[in-house]
């Protein structure tokens, strides 16, 4: 078989949305990281701030990394961050959680489940590489 009747088989949006869940991971990890440097989805600090006691307890715990004092990492125990995860559609992805706090959290704090510009790029980056490597793999390059 030609090449030029390989590359026309090719389904390119199976080849997408495989590509998206796999680096499934490194999505949900990249929210993560937001939501820890108290970053929401617009590239804002998270607000409205932790209450002033809460922001000093906050800061005597070694996970607590955000820059600015008070400012949420939504992060306690961890389950809220590990519960979020991504739904994938033939031409979306979605960041949702899982844990019992996810909608209280998110009526009070907003956007904090997907991510901002800087970190779309930066998954792009990624699934255009991985769609790369599936497209090549299924031309047999």
């Amino acid at each position: 078989m030609k090449l030029a009747e390989k590359m026309s088989r090719v389904n390119h949006n199976r080849l997408k949305v495989q590509a998206v869940l796999n680096k499934k991971r490194l999505i949900t990890d990249i929210n993560k990281r937001n939501l820890r440097g108290g970053i929401d989805t617009e590239g804002a600090r998270i607000t409205p701030s932790y209450a002033l006691n809460y922001a000093m307890f906050k800061e005597t715990l070694p996970s607590y990394m955000v820059p600015a004092r008070g400012t949420p990492d939504l992060y306690l125990t961890g389950a809220f961050h590990r519960s979020i995860t991504l739904k994938v559609g033939n031409r979306s992805y979605q960041l949702v959680a899982s844990d019992k706090k996810t909608k209280k959290l998110t009526k009070k704090y907003g956007k904090i489940l997907g991510l901002h510009m800087k970190s779309v790029e930066e998954v792009r980056f990624h699934t255009q590489n991985e769609f790369n490597k599936l497209y090549k793999h299924a031309v047999n390059l």
